[in-house]
């Protein structure tokens, strides 16, 4: 056993100063799996920046698209 400091969950947002999120940053920002946001991209419902690979998600269009299913939940 060692003793130590306890290391972050993999799932606490870390600040990002850039617009654009890879597929962890984006699921991390919307508190998603990252299986969650890559179903929702092949659905359509998310959606990415044009010619990027990996994708690169827009904070404005994640903060549309948790807002868009609050409101469908009544939340």
């Amino acid at each position: 056993m060692v003793w130590g400091k306890t290391p972050r969950p993999k799932t606490a947002p870390r600040p990002v100063d850039s617009p654009y999120l890879t597929v962890d940053e984006a699921a991390a920002y919307c508190r998603r799996s990252r299986k969650t946001i890559l179903n929702h991209h092949s659905l359509g419902n998310v959606r990415s920046m044009p010619g990027t690979r990996p994708p690169l998600f827009r904070r404005e269009e994640l903060d549309e698209w948790v807002a868009k299913r609050r409101k469908r939940r009544g939340k």
